[in-house]
């Protein structure tokens, strides 16, 4: 989780407009991630703060910056090779962060159909729709 959520929000930090200040929140993110893994959760069990709280800041400034590329009408950002890239890991980190909200819920336990259980769902259409995504923005860097 540590090294994903880092990963992304550096990558989110080359295309953005404000970079100094997701430098600030990513170097908050590091240590809270620290903290809590060392502190609030035991080790053996899943990170779920962390992995919501870097979702909720990787998508704020994908939000925001979306906003600013729409208000000057700057229509190529969002046909090119470094959109796709950065929109990549949205729907898994929403997809996921939706889930592991409520991880200690019954809800992600029951079966939808075929004994398939809504956590399996989500993490499957999740992780179906960020590889895509990624062998897309792959194939059109090689190919370019």
């Amino acid at each position: 989780t540590f090294m994903f959520h880092m990963f992304w929000l550096l990558i989110l930090c080359e295309y953005i407009t404000k970079k100094k200040l997701l430098l600030y929140l990513t170097c908050f993110f590091i240590l809270f991630s620290i903290v809590n893994f060392v502190v609030i959760v035991v080790s053996g069990k899943y990170n779920f703060y962390s992995f919501v709280l870097a979702s909720i800041v990787y998508t704020s400034f994908f939000i925001e910056e979306n906003y600013k590329q729409m208000k000057s009408e700057a229509l190529q950002f969002f046909i090119s090779d470094s959109y796709l890239l950065i929109f990549s890991p949205l729907l898994f980190m929403l997809g996921l962060s939706f889930i592991l909200s409520f991880a200690k819920s019954e809800i992600v336990r029951a079966e939808i159909i075929f004994g398939i259980t809504l956590y399996k769902l989500f993490v499957n259409i999740a992780c179906l729709v960020y590889y895509s995504l990624i062998n897309t923005y792959i194939y059109r860097k090689k190919n370019s």
